[in-house]
C-alpha cells in the first residue's frame, strides 16, 4: 500500500513537472485519466469559457452566429453569462421560457442540434449565468477545432432578460468530477 501511494505521488509531481495536465485534460489517454488529472493537477485555464460574447435575446427567430473552439474534452455548459445574475435565482425560479436552437457547424458542416427546454442549469463563479443545453467533447464537438454555433432564438423571456441580463453567449466547461 505504501508503494502504491508513493508511486501517485511520484505520478503527480511527474504530471505537474511535466505540464501533462493539459495533455490529460485533451483525453488524450481515456476518460478516466482525464478525471484523474483534474483532481490532481487541473490546467489553469480549464474554467476559461471557450467564448462569452454579448447577444440579444429579445428578437425572435433572429439567429447570431458565433465562432469558438474547444481546448478540453468532457461537458461543455452552452448557455449565457447574465450580467445581474445570482444566488437569488434559486429562490425566484427554476426555469425560463427562453426556446433556442443550437446548430453547430465544422468547416460549414451541420454536426450537431440541440434545442432548449426551459430547463436552467445555474453556474457561478468567475461567470454566473445559466447552461441551457450540455455538448460532449470530443463525442460530438471535435478538440482544438473552429466550430460555428448559430443561435436560433424561438421564443423570449423578457421578464428573465430584464431582471439578470444583458446576456452573453457562453460555452464552457462544465465539471464532470
Amino acid at each position: 500500500m505504501i508503494k502504491f501511494c508513493m508511486l501517485i505521488i511520484f505520478l503527480i509531481n511527474l504530471m505537474i513537472l511535466t505540464g501533462c495536465s493539459e495533455f490529460l485534460a485533451k483525453g488524450k489517454l481515456g476518460k478516466q485519466a482525464r478525471l484523474l488529472g483534474e483532481c490532481f493537477c487541473r490546467p489553469k485555464d480549464l474554467s476559461v469559457p471557450a467564448i462569452n460574447e454579448p447577444i440579444n435575446l429579445n428578437e425572435i427567430n433572429s439567429t447570431h452566429s458565433f465562432d469558438f473552439t474547444l481546448k478540453y474534452a468532457g461537458t461543455h455548459s452552452v448557455g449565457f453569462s447574465l450580467a445581474n445574475f445570482d444566488t437569488r435565482y434559486y429562490l425566484n425560479r427554476s426555469d425560463t421560457n427562453l426556446n433556442l436552437k443550437f446548430c453547430f457547424y465544422l468547416n460549414d458542416q451541420l454536426i450537431l442540434t440541440k434545442e432548449s427546454t426551459g430547463k436552467v442549469y445555474p453556474f457561478f463563479g468567475d461567470t454566473n449565468g445559466v447552461g441551457l443545453v450540455y455538448i460532449e467533447s470530443p463525442e460530438e464537438i471535435p478538440i482544438d477545432k473552429i466550430i460555428t454555433c448559430k443561435v436560433i432564438i424561438l421564443k423570449t423571456d423578457e421578464d428573465f432578460l430584464n431582471e439578470y441580463g444583458p446576456a452573453s453567449f457562453f460555452v464552457g466547461r462544465h465539471s464532470d468530477l
